[in-house]
């Protein structure tokens, strides 16, 4: 009877908490604008912290039941959201307006718009989205961001970067790398040497916007890379950033190799299926049933030399892959400095970053220096330089001591019984043990590569929206790649030490005349753009092979003094771009 009662005053006690919650609610409605006075069709309306809510009509018009203390959201795409309380009201109008984002500025080329005036395809990211996760390269920064972008990374070795693809291949012999432009001038190579923390904003031109103002050279698309500076106009606060990062790698998953028992089965029932009829015979001259092994009939096999026959009695089992592999890891510092007053604006930074990979000889290092600096000379003139300097060390680019641990035969042993390591493992002539390959100075494929990119500028204003800019970008590249294979290696098995070093010189430089007019008149923006530009680039090259250096420690230093010089060459590639562009825009404001 009690449980009965409790049960009754516990129901009660719910309606009339129900019929409460409705007395306090009553009916809104209202309508949603924009700042012209449109309506907004299906903009959200949503009482704060819960799922009550509705979507307007065709005329912007809502109704809603809501508490009179409740909080109401409103949003529309593309515009600001607005939280207004109801505060007791039963009627409420409102007007959104357009999200930063259709006003945000993006770089098109020679000059910006906003979001709102594009009508190409283009996308951009900002120095926050680039640099929320640690990434290496700018390649990284864009896999899976933005659309119509396909980004493959090239390699796992430290110092590869991925390749990037705007709108897919589009052709089967030429280049399909997209044309990057950072701070208005092209870059005769790829992106590889910059620094992503220097990074401002990315605009990838994805359609005939890209053509219209390159050209051809803008045929594969156009990444548009704008680097960080300081601001002028007042007295800014000078701010210090540091960005660092930390981590290690190591191999996911080993490939699945026959172990030593394994193998010796599988050799053994090679020898029991042969055409003629089994030759895996014990001493009688009887064929070994398969799972069955026999000393003397593993000495008749011509794969089982002592070292090996050694190791079958043994038990052993060499997985090289563990030998090879260790524990890699990764490294980034930036420190930057950003300011300015009135007159000069600045932004000075410097970056280590260091990659050791998953293999040993495996490396990669990057340091660099990027100084921009803006310094308005008076209300006419207005000049400026970004400078950047680059220097990488990359190690092994062209070697892979993994894949050659794969052919290993797993029942020979890397190592003599005083410790010391045995070149040959087994009789294979073919196969040496893939220890002597990371001995440091046995085998070396280094890159050491300079680089310094500039890009000077020079405004004037002059009259009210019509200025003219040029700009000058020098760029500089010097690379050496250095090879040196030494005498117990896989590659010369006890022969003559080979050695070689291949050098590049590249100087580019962009000189561009640019005029620009932008102008509003009430409710149009007019904007033209006419420019002329020249592109220079000048390449060089060397190389030189040579065998028997007499002193492995020379490595590819002293190639003169090497006993046979197996080739020399070099080759010198220049061509020059000069092109001419005009382009007019215009929109209309109607509200």
């Amino acid at each position: 009877m009690k449980r009965l009662l409790l049960k009754l005053l516990l129901g009660f006690a719910l309606l009339m908490v129900s019929q409460l919650a409705n007395a306090q609610t009553r009916d809104l409605s209202g309508k949603v604008t924009d700042v012209a006075g449109a309506p907004l069709v299906g903009a959200s309306i949503v009482e704060k912290g819960t799922t009550t809510g509705t979507i307007t009509d065709l005329d912007g018009n809502f109704t809603l039941k809501v508490s009179p203390t409740a909080v109401l959201v409103f949003s529309f795409v593309g515009y600001e959201s607005q939280e207004v309380p109801v505060n007791n009201q039963t009627s409420i109008n409102i007007q959104l307006t357009e999200g930063s984002a259709l006003n945000e500025i993006v770089v098109t080329g020679y000059g910006t718009q906003k979001k709102s005036q594009v009508t190409g395809a283009i996308s951009s990211l900002n120095s926050r989205q680039l640099t929320e996760m640690p990434v290496t390269s700018l390649g990284q920064a864009l896999q899976g961001r933005v659309a119509g972008i396909d980004v493959v990374q090239s390699g796992s070795k430290p110092g590869s970067v991925p390749t990037i693809r705007v709108r897919g291949r589009r052709s089967f012999r030429a280049s399909n790398d997209p044309l990057y432009v950072v701070d208005g001038i092209p870059l005769a190579g790829g992106y590889e040497d910059l620094n992503p923390n220097d990074v401002q904003s990315l605009e990838i031109l994805k359609d005939a916007t890209a053509t219209a103002i390159y050209g051809a050279r803008g045929a594969n698309g156009v990444i548009l890379i704008t680097t960080k500076r300081g601001s002028l106009g007042g007295k800014k606060k000078t701010t210090v950033s540091y960005d660092n990062y930390f981590g290690q790698s190591s191999a996911l998953n080993k490939l699945r190799l026959f172990t030593g028992d394994e193998f010796a089965e599988y050799v053994r029932e090679s020898r029991r299926g042969v055409a003629a009829g089994s030759i895996y015979k014990d001493a009688s001259g009887n064929p070994v049933p398969t799972g069955v092994k026999d000393d003397y009939a593993d000495s008749k096999v011509d794969v089982f030399d002592p070292n090996v026959l050694a190791g079958i009695k043994a038990g052993r089992n060499t997985q090289y892959q563990d030998l090879i592999l260790r524990t890699g890891n990764m490294q980034n510092h930036s420190l930057g400095v950003q300011g300015g007053n009135e007159r000069t604006a600045f932004y000075v930074s410097g970056s280590y970053f260091k990659d050791n990979g998953v293999s040993y000889g495996l490396d990669y290092t990057r340091m660099s220096l990027r100084g921009n600096i803006d310094h308005q000379i008076n209300d006419h003139i207005k000049m400026g330089l970004s400078s950047y300097t680059m220097y990488s060390i990359r190690n092994g680019e062209n070697l892979n001591p993994y894949g050659f641990t794969l052919q290993q035969n797993p029942l020979g042993t890397p190592y003599n019984a005083d410790g010391s390591l045995l070149f040959s493992p087994t009789n294979d002539a073919l196969l040496t043990n893939p220890l002597f390959e990371i001995i440091p100075g046995a085998k070396v494929d280094e890159q050491r590569r300079y680089r310094i990119f500039n890009a000077l500028y020079a405004e004037a204003k002059i009259i009210d929206g019509l200025t003219y800019r040029i700009n000058f970008g020098p760029d500089f590249t010097i690379q050496r790649n250095g090879r040196f294979n030494g005498s117990l290696t896989n590659d010369n098995r006890g022969g003559l030490a080979t050695a070689s070093s291949n050098n590049v010189f590249g100087f580019d430089w962009t000189l561009e005349n640019i005029v620009n007019y932008n102008k509003v008149f009430g409710k149009h923006t007019l904007g033209a753009t006419a420019l002329h530009s020249i592109q220079k680039d000048r390449f060089e090259q060397s190389n030189i092979s040579v065998q028997g250096v007499p002193a492995e420690k020379q490595s590819f230093y002293s190639l003169g003094s090497a006993g046979t010089v197996l080739g020399v060459g070099s080759n010198l590639v220049e061509w020059t771009i000069n092109s001419f562009m005009g382009r007019i825009n215009y929109d209309y404001d109607n509200k």
